[in-house]
């Protein structure tokens, strides 16, 4: 039997049921942002020590605000079901920018036994697919840690390009942790 993968509008019943799996992940490769040339590359770097990223962050997160924002009529919740089963989210609003309407990813998660079964590529398809329907949407974007490594690695295989950077958003006071930049991706569709 083949397995079975639905991405539908999330409730607050299958983001309870989300808050109780784990998202435990490790990071062994990271981007280095790169400026050279007054051009900005991404480099992979392999990692001496990976990061460890635990799942209480994430279920804290889920629980005090992902699940109250869900009436907010400008979020868009999508839930992933592998095999009948919410196994991961992804949270989007709408935003007006000064040159037409734009879908910002807030976050996009699925627990670690779900990985690398194609559940955030199958949010990702529905969310560009719900996008293009809006004949004002312009594009999607997501800002995310230079960490974040596999799913940069997809968003760019699904045609989202590298737009920029700002530093020192997440780096690290600590010079025993890793310092972390905001990368930014964005999906052109008008």
């Amino acid at each position: 039997m083949a397995d079975l993968i639905e991405v539908k509008i999330g409730s607050e019943d299958d983001f309870k049921q989300l808050s109780k799996l784990d998202y435990t992940n490790i990071c062994d490769k990271m981007f280095e942002v790169v400026c050279c040339n007054n051009q900005i590359f991404l480099n992979d770097i392999s990692l001496p020590k990976p990061i460890i990223n635990d799942s209480i962050g994430y279920t804290r997160e889920i629980k005090e605000d992902v699940i109250k924002r869900l009436k907010n009529n400008n979020i868009l919740s999508l839930v992933v079901f592998y095999n009948n089963k919410p196994a991961g989210y992804l949270l989007a609003k709408w935003e007006n920018w000064p040159n037409g309407k734009v879908v910002s990813i807030d976050g996009i998660l699925v627990a670690n036994k779900y990985n690398k079964k194609g559940l955030a590529k199958a949010m990702l398809e529905k969310l560009i697919r719900i996008a293009k329907q809006d004949s004002e949407c312009r594009g999607i974007h997501v800002e995310m840690d230079t960490s974040k490594y596999q799913a940069s690695k997809l968003l760019m295989k699904m045609d989202f390009v590298f737009a920029g950077t700002k530093f020192y958003i997440y780096s690290n006071k600590d010079p025993e942790k890793y310092s972390k930049e905001a990368i930014y991706f964005y999906y052109k569709i008008l």
